[in-house]
């Protein structure tokens, strides 16, 4: 500003004095280096205390300032991979379920300089192999990249001009076997000029699921069930959000789970704190809710209870469902990951047999010989004791005559 002197420094050149209050500052008292100025910028010089302290007098310094450093060749930014900000699913690394579709973006920058400091064109070659659990939509992919079904990759290569910045894009649906791991995962390599390949970041997008627990009594694998057989059935979840900087967050993690009717929940069975509420209507077998607060980023953990089946239930399909939240996701139902002929329905099925019924004592029919001839067999049993009977007692009572006459 005007007014302010103008010191000659130990180099000779002119710099222009200039106090500043750090009163309110959180510096420490004492000399604080910053750039202050000369005609030309080169350095500040704080002091603690006002501008007028006199008991804070300025000392110019006396230290030469350090000559111009010469401009560093800019390194190429990190390679970044992202959702693509019209993904129909799977942003901030949600979750997703069978049939989505993600789009993802893969961003590069070319900052190459010359020994000059001139930018200058590189040679960009962009590789992504594709995680099985995804089936690449070819037609999606941007920037002419090519797709190769063998090495299930694809690869970008082009030429980005000097200070380019740029993207390219595809998109890829979920598949069923997303459900062998429970996740789909996606990585890029980027290489730039002739410095060596970068990776992306991995981005995940977990698929919940629903599956009989390993130690079930009955109906594992859909197995058909009788009435009084007890299901134990398991929910898997996975918690990968990222905040809106693509940084890991811990979230709430909801899982709710509306039981069918032919099922009779056991309470004391409910882990993870979960609680149940009765449904007065009969309409459901009432419903099990997992709040489960603050899960850390990473966390792949299970929820699971055990049910009876009830004699509403004979002759019928019951099948089961849940659907998990993290954090103010929307829920997501559960694919159930051990009937591969059924992944699609995202329940798990099991067949109620029917109790056999008691069979009636059959009538016999006039002229039904057949139905006669146990009732024949029993009449001639029957009548032969009864003659047998007969003459025992007979024969008995005769005996005892004898015996009186003789005594008398």
């Amino acid at each position: 500003e005007e007014g302010n002197p103008i010191y000659i420094g130990p180099d000779g050149n002119e710099y222009i004095q200039v106090d500043i209050d750090t009163t309110n500052y959180d510096e420490p008292e004492g000399e604080i280096e910053v750039n202050w100025t000369k005609r030309v910028v080169y350095r500040y010089r704080l002091r603690p205390g006002k501008a007028d302290d006199p008991e804070n007098p300025y000392t110019p310094p006396t230290n030469t300032p350090p000559a111009e450093e010469e401009t560093p060749v800019r390194e190429n930014p990190v390679p970044d991979k992202r959702y693509a900000e019209d993904t129909p699913a799977g942003a901030r690394q949600s979750q997703v379920a069978i049939g989505d579709v993600i789009k993802y973006e893969i961003f590069y920058g070319n900052a190459d300089e010359d020994e000059n400091g001139n930018k200058i064109p590189a040679e960009i070659v962009i590789t992504d192999v594709i995680d099985e659990g995804l089936t690449v939509d070819v037609e999606s992919i941007t920037n002419d990249g090519v797709y190769d079904e063998e090495t299930r990759t694809i690869t970008w290569m082009f030429t980005a001009e000097a200070g380019e910045y740029g993207s390219v894009k595809f998109a890829a649906k979920v598949n069923e076997n997303a459900l062998d791991k429970g996740k789909v995962e996606n990585t890029a390599t980027v290489t730039i000029g002739e410095h060596p390949p970068v990776e992306t970041r991995k981005l995940i997008n977990p698929l919940p699921l629903k599956r009989y627990a390993a130690d079930t009594e009955a109906g594992a694998d859909g197995a058909d069930v009788n009435i009084g057989d007890r299901i134990t059935y398991e929910i898997a979840y996975k918690q990968y959000k990222l905040n809106n900087d693509y940084e890991p967050a811990d979230v709430d993690v909801v899982i709710t789970d509306v039981l069918d009717p032919g099922l009779t929940v056991d309470v004391s069975s409910i882990d993870n704190n979960g609680v149940f509420t009765a449904d007065p209507t009969g309409e459901t077998g009432g419903t099990i809710t997992w709040v489960l607060n603050a899960v850390a980023y990473g966390t792949e953990d299970t929820v699971s209870f055990t049910a009876t089946v009830n004699k509403s239930a004979a002759g019928k399909m019951i099948e089961n469902i849940a659907t998990v939240a993290l954090g103010e996701d929307s829920s997501v139902e559960t694919a159930e990951a051990d009937i591969m002929d059924a992944k699609n329905t995202c329940k798990l099925l099991n067949k109620v047999l029917v109790p056999p019924e008691p069979k009636p004592t059959p009538v016999p029919r006039t002229g039904d010989t057949t139905a006669m001839l146990p009732y024949g067999i029993f009449f001639l049993a029957s009548l032969v004791l009864l003659i047998v009977t007969t003459v025992y007692t007979l024969r008995k009572k005769s005996s005892k005559r004898i015996k009186l006459k003789k005594d008398k």
